[in-house]
């Protein structure tokens, strides 16, 4: 995961991706998560930290725009 954080921050960096693009993304993937996670196999607790990885993300980005609102 950290390896997918650093390169949503790098894709920012080079001006790919907006901010608020990758706070979608990243809220996209949570609704997946939720919605297809036990049909995967997934077991409530490991959707429930993959939810709080992403949740994680997610608020680190939102840190960064409101840091590049200023």
């Amino acid at each position: 995961m950290l390896l997918a954080e650093s390169l949503i921050h790098g894709l920012i960096a080079r001006s790919v991706l907006s901010i608020a693009d990758a706070i979608e993304i990243v809220g996209i993937a949570a609704e997946v998560v939720s919605e297809t996670g036990i049909e995967r196999g997934d077991t409530e607790e490991t959707m429930a930290r993959s939810l709080a990885i992403l949740e994680a993300i997610g608020a680190s980005l939102a840190i960064d725009m409101t840091a590049n609102r200023d």
